[in-house]
Formats: C-alpha cells, structure tokens, sequence
C-alpha cells in the first residue's frame, strides 16, 4: 500500500531561506531534499516506531529501523516493512512529496486489524500488486467493454500498455498494467473500504484473468 502527500519545501527542519531546490537535475534534487530532510524523516521514523511497539505491541529485537538515508527510511516488522520516502515534486519546484509505503505484508489480514489502520489510515491511499505473470490488457478492455456497465467508465491507449477503470458507485479507481494492478482512492478512504473497493473492482472486471490466490478474495 502507498501515500503521497505534498508539503510546502519550507516546512522541512532543514530548509533556510536562501535554499533553492535545483531545477531540471532529479538527481541533484533528490540530494538536496536527503540532505535537508534528514530530520524530517528521522522524526518520521520515531514516530512510526512508537506508534508500531504502542498499536501492534512489537518488542524492540522485532523492529528493525533503517536510515535516514539519501531521503528514505524503513521499519521492518514481523508482518510487514513499513518505508518513507521524501521526493522532489515535479510540478511544483517549491513543494516535496511525502511518499509513504507498507510493503512484504504476511497477510492480506493485517490490513484489516484495527493496529493496521489506526497507524496508516491518515497516510496510504492506494494498492499496488506486483505480479510476476503478466496480464492480457487487451482481453481485460474487450471484457470491461463487452460489459457495458451504464455506470463504468473505461480508458486505455492503443497499444494497451494500461486500462483504467472507473465505477460511478465505488470510490476508487483501478489501472491494469501487464504486470500491475493498482488501486487509487481518496485519503479519506479507510484501508478496509479501500480493500473492499478494491475487491468489487477485481470481481466485477477481472473475473476472466487468472490472478494469483494471494490477491483475490476468498
């Protein structure tokens, strides 16, 4: 699961008022916002580590903290990693993104335990499923097509390198990628009704494409 968020590049600890972030150079941004955000993302870190040993009672050997490092740190927990990213927001020379990550998860029930989403409701907004076995685009558009659901809206290039879908009835929306599925919603969309979405979505459009257990609903 994933977050973004956008923040104004003054709001960091380390920003000063004569700092410009470098224009047209991503690596060279990515180094600047390492370097000014170093204790930004340290907080964030002690903050995920308390609200991980409070809400899931993990013991201190059971967490494993990386960084902060070139912008990024991590927590690895028994039943999932938990990562933050500070980026350069592209759009908006004067903002950073806020990219937050729940990764490597144990289980598809940990999403739904009240620790889970007590921590990262507030912050992930999005499913991102990796599959190994690529997925026929072009039979997933004829499928949504052949449908004609009045209430989906389906969009996809020529060359079928994506789909995206979208239902006037669920929140989210989803886009099929030959080796992705991800799920957008609103922050406002709790992690179980982001899940929910995300499983009406897969049964009602992806029910002709072998999809592994793991992400499919029982």
């Amino acid at each position: 699961m994933r977050g973004r968020k956008r923040l104004k590049l003054k709001t960091l600890a380390g920003f000063e008022k004569h700092h410009r972030i470098p224009v047209g150079d991503e690596e060279a941004a990515e180094r600047y916002l390492a370097n000014i955000g170093v204790q930004d993302v340290g907080r964030d870190l002690d903050i995920f580590f308390k609200k991980l040993r409070d809400e899931f009672r993990y013991k201190r050997r059971e967490l494993e903290v990386a960084g902060p490092i070139d912008g990024t740190g991590s927590i690895q927990s028994p039943d999932f990693e938990y990562r933050v990213h500070l980026r350069p927001d592209k759009e908006s020379p004067e903002s950073v993104i806020w990219e937050r990550s729940v990764v490597g998860l144990s289980s598809w029930k940990i999403l739904l335990t009240e620790a889970f989403q007590k921590i990262f409701d507030p912050y992930l907004s999005s499913i991102l499923i990796e599959l190994s076995d690529p997925i026929d685009t072009f039979a997933v558009i004829d499928h949504v097509e052949d449908l004609a659901e009045s209430d989906c809206e389906v969009d996809y290039d020529r060359e079928g390198t994506w789909c995206d879908i979208r239902t006037s009835d669920l929140d989210a929306k989803m886009r099929i990628m030959p080796h992705q599925i991800l799920v957008d919603g609103p922050l406002s969309l709790s992690t179980a009704d982001l899940i929910e979405n995300y499983w009406q979505l897969q049964s009602r459009f992806l029910a002709t494409v072998d999809l592994p257990e793991w992400c499919t609903k029982a």
